[in-house]
């Protein structure tokens, strides 16, 4: 039962995941401004409210199916029935709930009310416990998108620095920027591999191996024509279960990055939308796991990935107010001294200390997301 109720409850957590920053940026703002945010702050605890009668409603329905469970892997499948009338709810709540804070006076839009916002058909989804499965629509030919992930001054471009030989046995060789490997946040090693099957504007498949990180995995993509567009379907496969997450996490980001350089607009800054879609996989990928009967140990499965993701932030945020200590006393030490460049040297630490704070408020929101949705 706990696997069904988890299932139903997901997208509701996705909409509070996600709506939630928005919303408190827009209240922040305001205050910061002088603005009266009373009228906003109650219009959405109202939503809020709503979104927890519903909440409870899903977990009476959820009972019920539970009773009627007549296959041990109803659960799961479950899941892929009722994913797409979830995300479509979802996504009808995420506007009403951002056309209200704009209708309290809101001074800008709401992130998931513009175009380049995380969009709820562009997640991916996993296929099995170490599988992940991403489909775009590019636009451009085959033969034009084949391109992006073949050549290597354009996979610079969204992806990572290297190349992919397109021929069988082909040579793959990428350097990831700091803080971009798949891998993981801490995993900046070189990804090598040998290319399997390529044939132009069709399909390509490839060894995925990541010394640094332990991991040897197979990515497919295959391409197929879409009227003026390109459909693209990503596959990854043999993933650790503590890091799919992480590799969905990274790929939606990529992907988003390559969508916007093929339309030719500015994308979205990496770590950003990284940090928006980050706890939205990881609820997917414990709910899954708990979901699947089939799957030994799905509890202790899915505790671990929560448990991983938690201790990571953790240690991000306690390296974070180490950070603003140093640079306290860094300026505690210029305000005493006062040496002849004091000013100029005390408005960039000054800088530092609010980008830190920032920073550390960003952790805070995602850790209490994180613990609100395994409750």
């Amino acid at each position: 039962m706990d696997g069904i109720v988890a299932i139903l409850g997901f997208w509701l957590c996705i909409l509070t995941l996600i709506v939630r920053k928005p919303i408190m940026k827009i209240i922040e703002q305001k205050q910061m401004n002088g603005g009266d945010a009373t009228k906003l702050e109650e219009r959405c605890q109202k939503l809020e409210a709503c979104v927890s009668d519903v909440s409870g409603e899903l977990i009476r329905v959820a009972k019920e199916l539970d009773e009627i469970r007549s296959s041990s892997d109803f659960s799961y499948k479950l899941l892929l029935q009722q994913q797409t009338n979830l995300v479509a709810a979802s996504t009808r709540a995420q506007a009403e709930k951002n056309s209200a804070a704009i209708a309290a006076g809101g001074n800008e839009e709401p992130l998931l009310l513009t175009t380049m916002a995380p969009q709820p058909e562009d997640f991916g989804k996993l296929t099995n416990d170490h599988t992940v499965r991403f489909e775009r629509t590019l636009a451009g030919t085959p033969a034009q998108v084949w391109k992006h992930f073949t050549e290597s001054n354009l996979l610079a471009q969204w992806l990572a620095e290297g190349k992919i030989e397109t021929q069988f046995g082909g040579e793959v060789s990428l350097n990831f920027a700091p803080g971009r490997n798949p891998a993981g946040a801490d995993c900046n090693g070189p990804v090598s591999g040998l290319v399997s099957r390529a044939e132009p504007g069709k399909s390509l498949c490839l060894s995925w191996n990541d010394e640094s990180a332990g991991i040897t995995s197979l990515l497919s993509i295959d391409f197929s024509e879409e009227g003026d567009s390109t459909k693209v379907v990503l596959t990854h496969s043999r993933l650790p279960q503590d890091r799919i997450h992480h590799f969905m996490a990274c790929w939606h980001t990529f992907l988003d990055t390559l969508s916007a350089n093929i339309r030719n607009i500015t994308p979205p800054e990496f770590n950003k939308r990284f940090r928006e879609v980050i706890q939205v996989y990881l609820i997917l990928v414990a709910t899954v796991l708990a979901a699947n009967p089939a799957l030994a140990e799905s509890a202790s499965n899915t505790y671990k990935i929560v448990t991983t993701e938690k201790s990571r932030l953790m240690t991000k945020y306690d390296n974070l107010w180490r950070d603003v200590d140093t640079k306290q006393r860094e300026m505690d030490t210029l305000k005493r001294n006062n040496p002849p460049d004091a000013n100029k040297e005390l408005d960039y630490l000054d800088k530092q200390l609010k980008d830190k704070y920032r920073d550390i408020k960003e952790v805070e929101y995602e850790i209490k997301d994180l613990d609100a949705a395994v409750r």
